[in-house]
């Protein structure tokens, strides 16, 4: 989390805000990127390092069930946006500190790439 704080505090990125009195779940972690061509622009550079990423969040209201009962897109602006720029990183409990450093080194690298040259 740390190592991308940089990121962050140049607007690149959105990460997970945590209030002061509360500690993290650990259950995900996540991005938010300014539009979802950086996402998936991301998401396709930490595959081609062997890096498993997912959009993750399909809003319900997408869903099978929510299209038959009439939803649209345009009923929830905001939950589109979100969801299609959110990326989720790897975190699960068998991750160990090698592999961990491993997805932070090449995220990094990434996202200064993005940083300088913008998706492609």
């Amino acid at each position: 989390f740390h190592a991308l704080q940089g990121f962050a505090d140049s607007g690149l990125v959105g990460l997970p805000h945590l209030p002061g009195e509360v500690g993290p779940n650990y259950h995900i972690f996540y991005c938010i990127f300014r539009n979802r061509r950086q996402r998936d622009w991301v998401m396709d550079k930490l595959a081609a390092r062997g890096i498993q990423s997912t959009f993750h969040f399909v809003p319900l209201h997408s869903s099978p069930m929510g299209i038959r009962l009439g939803y649209q897109a345009s009923d929830l602006p905001v939950t589109e946006d979100l969801s299609s720029r959110l990326l989720r990183l790897p975190l699960y409990p068998d991750l160990s500190p090698a592999e961990l450093e491993y997805i932070s080194q090449n995220l990094g690298a990434i996202l200064r790439e993005l940083e300088k040259n913008g998706a492609e």
